[in-house]
């Protein structure tokens, strides 16, 4: 049984519930006609007045298919006297609608005239106890479960029985009226009487948003008299929006305007004599002026035409923030080309794909990067900051394409595992330019800060629009582009005037300057946010810090030109859910559609439809997703792009945005196809299946999360030499490869020549060289056993000690939680004095807890690895316990356990001097065994650990006397017992803590004694079986 109507809501009903009484007529002879009608078609009246409402329902609802509250005068003849018994006869049946199966009114009616008759056989059985049952399996015991009532009154006369109105007729005129019942937020009652077809609702005052149960009632009205007049009614597409709604929705729509008929590089191009010497480019310490910026852009596009760049073809720009980045964009289009950005950050795989799927063979790159990244072969490489260009003609270039030509393709993710190539044409574009620039007044005294990247379209107007203003560009450094400091620091030096970015890249600016009030940017006076959901405290939030900047909400999807709508945010209501989404701009068309591409009224939520002159052509090479994305609209004849964006109309004239229909989501701006991401996990061979979600409220912080079911039939080495789809993998297996790519030193910057250094000293007594040079990760492993002492030499780093009141350990954890914990695996036989099997390592008692037998396979690590586990002597895993960290730090939680994780393992990496034991990292992924789980103090989901295994060796030789630690310094405050080895000794392994003020050194213990910890309760057990919570590390 589908569930009740849902219809749009202002909220539920709060406090005590009142109602509103609503009447309205149809006329005598309308109401004539439509009873003839309903007879010529075998309907009676009763199951078209039923269809008539549901087709109200469903426009203001969520859908054609939901279940009325059918009341009955059911007064059984179970007596010949019962007629005269004064009582309350009323009883209800549940009827089903399903909207959705029939394709005109006509069937609709008629299959709700079916279901009545086929109910009414067991009207015996109450609706009550329906309405008990559905409340058992839906486990929903408060509010109302069938709250919209059809209440029928026709027969009544018939049977002797007048409705209340006309019976309190008799008496006189009647000025008030109203029913009430519980549970009940909608309820149609529908009489006859002399005048004609008498219509009242009782509706919950303030459960509704203002005059929708008005618009509602007209609404049905209008559907009745046309269905008495009109015989297209009957079968034909119905729409039921009212026409002033339509009215306001048009008027909001009308935003044609001529779009001049120019070049993207052209509009730059002008502002170059009239401002030479004027600073277009603020880059890396650098100014370009727009002189110099055009002569090199013209290097660039003489450069391109003469390797053939021809308009529609594609040439790519692979590069870091930068002022190259604007010299290669012009340069292409004076080519006569468009240009594809590509993140350099993409994986190797991503990369190459990207360059094969949009026909590249020109990339404009930085040198940095054409040394660092891995190209394919067929592509040619050109360094806009090398000397590629520097004897290269730079005369300007005629123009080689026509406002209907490209002017960038960029790549958006897509459902079926692959990016998307939005293609927008240079018309597009210049209509979009000029028109911000004229709302947000752009003048050549502005300049604007470059937060975004090359890839996101709100850069284009970071470019284009900027300099077509004759403004000036600002771009943070490279390697500083989520750092606010940064930005403030540039924005008060350069006296940014302009910022346009997402909402999460302003909200770090004003916690910046939230804790940082003194970096202040008082010259900035215009903001634009788009790309995602606003937090709705942010506004207020800045106007704190800048009374007077200027605000606001664009948005719009890649496939309509970057934005298309527009709200300025004034005074933000704190009670809004969102901020609103706003009204289109120049050239710019918005639809709120149901399913059947039906305008919806004012207040329902419908998908949003886009059309006018920034819709792009379609999609690079992709005739099925184009043909499926944008389509023509069978009744007005406009071609639209169907966004999968939800919203809905505000009785302003403004847009509402909700949120997407499908499963795409923006996480920082960025917008991701979820599907994708399942399609990519879903490729790899131990996989069988897999989700996405995206966590956190829109607005805020959020993260992707995947939820995997491993093929445990793959789980074996074989598995990992299975076949990969192309481009999943990016590893290297060709040995003279690998070594090649060693040698050539990618973790060192390759653009440090020439740049200011300065030569740091060289140190004699450096504490941790002879650390470094002995440091070794071991492949071959001794077979005898390990000693004991040597394993608790090797845990010590791990150790907690008592300072005074204070738990130390050898190594820092965020707010000294410590979540991180140590379990091992023991291969039997292999230590001393040590059963096989699982452990867990108490660092407060400095001993091991044996959890069970259970070891894993070879198989949780790589396979490069798996040599190095099978000989080693026990495994070390570092298990992150998120319960005892994210209550204070949330989704920095799993970070946090990276780094405290980091530091354990470089303790345990570390030749313990006197030992016969030495660490080998290695990645794993893998379950602790059952009893390592029933021990846990958490009972979640399965876990992943980063497993270290341990094999024997001989020990390293001792280290040169001039490289020992130093002895502890004067005035040492810290207890410093000796971390390696659990023998008392007499001395001590010296502090690396600055010294105190004090004179007066504590002593430190023996390290065989340290302060004893209070005993603590072991961790309470939890299901056998149940893994401990996902560990992160």
């Amino acid at each position: 049984m589908p569930p009740a109507p849902e219809l749009v809501t202002a909220g539920g009903p709060r406090g005590r519930t009142r109602f509103v009484h609503k009447t309205a007529k149809v006329e005598r002879a309308a109401w004539e006609r439509l009873k003839a009608a309903a007879t010529a078609r075998d309907l009676t009246v009763s199951s078209v007045l039923a269809a008539a409402y549901a087709e109200v329902l469903a426009a203001w609802g969520k859908g054609p298919d939901f279940t009325l509250n059918v009341t009955l005068f059911n007064r059984l003849p179970v007596h010949p006297q019962v007629d005269a018994i004064l009582g309350d006869f009323t009883s209800m049946i549940l009827l089903g609608v399903e909207g959705s199966a029939h394709a005109d009114f006509e069937a609709r009616a008629r299959a709700i005239q079916q279901q009545l008759w086929h109910d009414l056989e067991h009207h015996e059985v109450s609706g009550i106890e329906v309405l008990r049952e559905l409340a058992r399996v839906r486990q929903q015991y408060a509010g109302a479960i069938m709250p919209i009532v059809f209440t029928n009154m026709l027969n009544l006369g018939a049977k002797g029985f007048a409705p209340l109105y006309t019976a309190l007729e008799r008496l006189g005129s009647v000025e008030f009226i109203l029913t009430q019942t519980p549970q009940v937020w909608l309820d149609y009652q529908v009489h006859e009487d002399a005048e004609g077809l008498r219509l009242t609702w009782d509706a919950v005052e303030g459960l509704f948003p203002p005059g929708m149960v008005d618009d509602m009632l007209a609404a049905h009205c209008r559907l009745l008299r046309r269905l008495a007049d009109d015989e297209q009614a009957w079968r034909g597409p119905l729409l039921l929006t009212p026409p002033d709604q339509l009215a306001s929705h048009d008027a909001a729509n009308q935003t044609e305007a001529a779009i001049p008929d120019v070049l993207l590089h052209r509009l730059f191009e002008a502002q170059v004599p009239r401002r030479p010497d004027h600073p277009a480019v603020i880059a890396g310490g650098r100014t370009l002026t727009y002189a110099e910026l055009h002569r090199r852009a013209c290097q660039v596009g003489n450069r391109l035409r003469a390797l053939g760049a021809v308009p529609d073809a594609l040439v790519a720009i692979v590069m870091e923030k930068g002022w190259e980045q604007v010299v290669a964009a012009l340069g292409i289009h004076m080519a006569g080309a468009a240009y594809v950005p590509i993140d350099p950050a993409v994986p190797p795989a991503r990369l190459h794909w990207l360059l094969a799927h949009a026909e590249v063979k020109l990339v404009l790159t930085q040198s940095h990067l054409d040394a660092g990244l891995s190209w394919p072969a067929d592509v040619q490489r050109l360094r806009v900051d090398g000397d590629d260009f520097a004897r290269e003609d730079d005369a300007p270039l005629p123009p080689a394409q026509r406002p209907g030509d490209l002017a960038y393709v960029l790549y958006t993710s897509g459902s079926t595992g692959q990016p998307k190539g939005v293609m927008i044409e240079q018309r597009s574009v210049v209509n979009r330019m000029l028109d911000v620039n004229r709302r947000a007044g752009v003048g050549p005294d502005d300049r604007c800060l470059a937060l975004t990247a090359l890839h996101h379209d709100l850069s284009v107007w970071d470019i284009f629009g900027v300099l077509a203003a004759g403004a000036t560009i600002v771009m943070p450094d490279a390697a500083a582009t989520r750092d606010p400091a940064h930005w403030t620091a540039l924005m008060r030096r350069e006296r940014v005037s302009l910022w346009n970015s997402v909402p999460a890249f302003l909200e770090m600016l004003v916690e910046h300057l939230e804790h940082s009030p003194g970096d202040v940017p008082e010259a900035l006076r215009w903001v634009i946010l788009a790309g995602d959901w606003i937090p709705v405290g942010l506004p207020d939030r800045l106007r704190a810090h800048l009374p007077r900047v200027a605000m606001v909400a664009s948005g719009g999807p890649t496939e309509t030109t970057i934005w298309d709508i527009w709200y300025p945010i004034g005074a933000v209501d704190p009670a809004w859910r969102s901020i609103p989404y706003g009204k289109p701009l120049t050239n710019s068309r918005y639809h709120v559609l149901d399913p059947g591409l039906r305008p919806c009224p004012t207040w329902v939520p419908g998908e949003l439809w886009i059309g006018g002159a920034g819709l792009a052509r379609g999609y690079w090479r992709d005739e099925a997703r184009t043909a499926a994305a944008f389509v023509t609209h069978p009744v007005t004849g406009e071609r639209l792009y169907r966004s999968g964006d939800l919203g809905r109309w505000l009785p302003d004239g403004n847009i509402e945005f909700l949120g997407r229909a499908d499963n795409q989501v923006k996480v920082g701006g960025v917008r991701i196809e979820l599907e994708e991401i399942e399609a990519e996990l879903g490729r790899h061979p131990q996989v069988r299946a897999c989700a996405v979600i995206a966590r956190g409220e829109p607005g805020g912080a959020r993260h992707l999360v995947a939820f995997v079911v491993p093929d445990e039939t793959d789980a074996r080495p074989e598995a990992d030499a299975a076949p990969r789809p192309h481009g999943a993998d990016p590893s290297l297996d060709d040995p003279a490869a690998k070594l090649e790519f060693k040698l050539r030193h990618h973790e060192l910057r390759s653009d440090l020549a020439g740049r200011p250094a300065v030569a740091l000293p060289e140190s004699d007594s450096d504490p941790l060289s002879a650390l470094v040079a002995a440091r070794r990760s071991h492949r071959a492993f001794r077979s005898d056993p390990v000693p004991l002492a040597a394993l608790a030499g090797l845990l010590a780093g791990l150790r907690a000690h008592r300072d005074g009141d204070l738990t130390r350990r050898g190594y820092p954890s965020a707010g000294s939680l410590y979540p991180v914990q140590v379990y091992m695996f023991v291969k039997p036989g292999r230590v001393d004095g040590l059963d096989g099997g699982a452990y867990h390592y108490d660092p407060v008692e400095h001993r091991l807890v044996r959890l069970g037998d259970d070891l894993p396979g070879a198989g949780v690590h790589a396979p490069v690895n798996r040599p190095a586990f099978t000989a080693a002597a026990f495994s070390l895993l570092l298990v992150g316990q998120r319960r005892a960290i994210e209550p204070l730090y949330g989704a920095q939680a799993r970070d946090f356990c990276l780094l405290e994780a980091g530091y354990a393992s470089q303790l345990s990496c570390w030749p313990p001097p006197s030992t016969a034991s030495a660490c080998a990292p290695s990645a794993a992924s893998t379950t602790p065994p059952s009893a390592a789980r029933s021990a846990s103090t958490t009972a979640t989901s399965s876990s992943t650990a980063t497993s270290a295994a341990c094999p024997t060796s001989k020990p390293p030789p001792p280290p040169p006397a001039r490289s020992a630690p130093p002895a502890c310094a004067p005035g040492c405050a810290r207890a410093c017992p000796r971390p390696w080895s659990l023998p008392p000794t007499s001395s001590s392994t010296p502090c690396r803590a600055p010294p105190t003020a004090s004179s007066t050194a504590r002593p430190s213990p023996p390290a065989a004694s340290p302060t004893p910890m209070p005993p603590r309760r072991p961790p309470a057990a939890s299901r056998s079986g149940s893994p401990p919570s996902s560990p992160t590390s």
